[in-house]
């Protein structure tokens, strides 16, 4: 049941005493699914318990999830299919995805998990989201000589003027749109598209993408009259 993801998630703090079986728990849990961010933070926490900082150190090495503090760290920037294959991880949408079941109080069926249209929603749902950020944020990170950034990448990559950079990224950011919305649109034509459950979540993800967006004019996060790029036409 997807329910026993959330067991294996919450034994690790009830089981604190019983390291080995805490340890257990958290394990499976990253096992069930890499993604989840609860899950690694169990493990590592069960680790700390037990003063074993160095195995945690390892643990979290070998994650996604600590790629681009890794990358900027080593002064090192990633390649554009890098970039693009790691950022949702980044972004952490991840697990908030996942809070999506138990906000509504629903269950997704088993099998719409491994269905490849819902998997494909929620992997480039949470790369779009990832690369608005940069499209909105590079300014910022530019005057503090962070470069872990689409902008950024795509430019060094393809060797362009910084203006054409931003040209390059948006398309980046515009091909993950796309896809996005194919996958949804198949989701909804497909064997699971009547499903409520799956119906919840897949708006959902789509109201994050959408409030991302709004969350990053009005929140006062960045600089009022930063120069974001419109979305190209098809033709451009």
């Amino acid at each position: 049941m997807r329910l026993y993801r959330w067991l294996l998630r919450l034994s690790p703090r009830s089981l604190q005493r019983d390291y080995g079986a805490a340890m257990d728990a958290g394990r499976a849990a990253v096992a069930a699914n890499p993604d989840d961010v609860w899950a690694i933070h169990a493990v590592v926490h069960t680790y700390e318990m037990q003063g074993m900082v160095d195995t945690g150190i390892d643990f979290l090495r070998s994650d996604r999830t600590v790629w681009e503090s890794g990358n900027r760290a080593r002064n090192t920037l990633p390649t554009v299919a890098e970039h693009l294959a790691m950022r949702r991880h980044s972004a952490a949408t991840e697990m908030f995805f996942d809070l999506i079941e138990p906000v509504h109080g629903i269950e997704l069926p088993a099998g719409v998990l491994a269905d490849e249209h819902f998997r494909s929603l929620r992997r480039h749902a949470g790369t779009v989201i990832g690369l608005y950020n940069d499209l909105i944020s590079w300014r910022k990170e530019m005057a503090v000589g962070d470069l872990h950034n689409i902008v950024f990448i795509v430019g060094r990559e393809l060797g362009l003027a910084p203006a054409d950079s931003i040209g390059a990224a948006v398309a980046e950011h515009d091909k993950q749109m796309a896809a996005f919305l194919a996958a949804r649109d198949a989701l909804a034509l497909g064997p699971w598209g009547a499903d409520p459950t799956v119906r919840t979540a897949a708006a959902d993800v789509a109201h994050w993408v959408r409030g991302n967006l709004d969350w990053s004019f009005e929140s006062g996060r960045y600089p009022a009259g930063l120069d974001v790029p419109s979305p190209r036409r098809p033709a451009d």
